[in-house]
């Protein structure tokens, strides 16, 4: 069972580092900005600062993907492709 506390669901200022940033698309559900660019980020705070409504969106856009992409269902079915791949 998974445990939502809504008031831990913040937007995201990604860089493009790591792995976080694979599964965020800028201005759908993240702030994405390029590795080491301190600009970027500080306008990507900036904007979540001035634009609570659309930052609230995005924080709620990534929570929705969160839970469908890495849900125990959505891994195991993953697990499971990759499996049946392998033995072909």
């Amino acid at each position: 069972m998974i445990f939502i506390f809504s008031f831990l669901i913040t937007p995201q200022i990604l860089t493009k580092s790591g792995y976080a940033w694979q599964s965020a698309e800028h201005m759908k559900n993240a702030y994405v900005v390029d590795y080491q660019n301190a600009e970027a980020i500080a306008d990507g705070i900036l904007f979540m600062k001035d634009n609570y409504g659309r930052a609230k969106q995005l924080a709620s856009q990534a929570h929705t993907d969160a839970l469908k992409d890495y849900s125990l269902t959505a891994k195991a079915d993953k697990h499971i492709a990759l499996y049946n791949e392998m033995l072909k």
